[in-house]
Parts: C-alpha cells; structure tokens; sequence
C-alpha cells in the first residue's frame, strides 16, 4: 500500500510536467490532490520525490542564503527576538534557516561575544537565560503550538493526525507536552532522554512538519512569534 501511494505521487508528478512543460512546483502537486504528507512521509522532501519521478528540482533561493555582515546581524537578531534570549551555537545549528552558521560567523567577526556585540546582544550563560531550557528555543515551535491548538499559522492548518504522522511518535508526544505547558526539563526526565536529545527530538519534527507550510511561508513558519 506504501509503495502504490509513492508512486501514485510520482506519477501526478510527471503527469503535471507533462501538462505544464516543466517541473511542477509542491504547490502545484497538492492542489493536484496529492496530500503535503505523503509527500513528506514517503520521500522526505518534495524535491527527492520531484528526483524520483526522474526530473530536474526547481531551485527555490532561500532567504539569506547569501550571507553578508548586515544579513548575519538581522538574522541573528531575529532569532534572539524568538527565543527571547542571547542565540547560541545550539541554537544557530538547529535552523540554518534562521541564522548563519557557527563556523561563518566565527570566520566574519572572530568569535561568537564579538558578533553578538555587533548586533547589540549581550551574551550570557544558561542562567542568564530563563528560557534557554524551553522548547522555546527551538524555531518554529510557536507556529506548531498554533497549530495544536486548532488555530492557522503560515497559510495553513493541519489536522491532529496529520501533525502526528508527520512528527513521529516521539515527537509528537514532546510537541504535546511542550503545547500543554509542561516544564521542558521535566518532559525529557519522563521521555527517558537528555534535555539535549530531546530538543534534537523536537527540532527534527519541527523541521519535517515545516515541509507541511506552502513554500513563499517556509521561512515565516520559523518566526512566528508567541
């Protein structure tokens, strides 16, 4: 049953291209009736399903791919917008969506206090953050928790068992958790996981629901705020 609904999703793919003269876009191929999560939970990615039904990707720049100095201090301070506190590696490593990397930021200011100076954020430790230990931290969460409760954010609204399929068990157990209020600390003791390896948890299904949100919102999708 899989593999017939994988290739049915090939299929509409290459009947589109035929019809269009090129590739269609993910949009295109949902509004054709073929389900964003099938998509996601067969192929990963719209482009490895567009590869399947042996054709070229669309190459879709994403914003701030092109990073300059200005771009690296807007994105960052965005990010400390978000999460409510000074970004660090972790945080930076989580979403390249949202922020440069570590090592690139390293190579343009020289260290980690220096670009965090520059963008006006004064950088401090775990204490100094009360939300640090929060899902919080994680992009793209207060979309999600708009999400559980019912509500549209991005251009979209899926239904529960649709956030379910698309995060995992697992992750959609912590997104639950998290959306409830419970303590994130407290949430990883009761999982059996590390805080560390349950933001890892919470991140990757956070990524793979974002593949859910049409493509001009992806990047909105990692900055709604609560």
């Amino acid at each position: 049953m899989a593999m017939q609904e994988a290739q049915e999703v090939v299929q509409v793919i290459r009947d589109l291209a035929d019809e269009l003269g090129r590739t269609p876009t993910f949009d295109e191929v949902v509004r054709a009736g073929v389900p964003r999560t099938a998509v996601v939970r067969h192929f990963g990615t719209y482009n490895r399903a567009v590869e399947a039904a042996g054709l070229v990707p669309n190459r879709v720049p994403r914003p701030y791919r092109r990073w300059t100095r200005e771009k690296m201090i807007v994105a960052v301070r965005e990010l400390h917008a978000l999460i409510g506190c000074a970004p660090n590696t972790a945080d930076m490593r989580a979403f390249p969506e949202v922020c440069p990397s570590p090592r690139l930021i390293l190579r343009e200011f020289g260290s980690m206090k220096a670009f965090l100076r520059e963008a006006g954020i004064e950088a401090g430790g775990s204490a100094a953050c009360p939300r640090r230990r929060s899902s919080m931290c994680v992009p793209g969460m207060a979309a999600v928790r708009e999400w559980l409760a019912g509500r549209e954010a991005c251009g979209y609204r899926p239904e529960p068992a649709e956030i379910a399929e698309v995060a995992g068990p697992e992750g959609y157990r912590l997104l639950l958790g998290v959306a409830s209020g419970a303590g994130f600390a407290r949430l990883a003791r009761e999982h059996g996981m590390t805080e560390g390896a349950a933001r890892a948890v919470l991140a990757s299904a956070i990524k793979r629901l974002a593949a859910l949100v049409p493509e001009e919102q992806r990047a909105a999708f990692f900055r709604v705020k609560v």
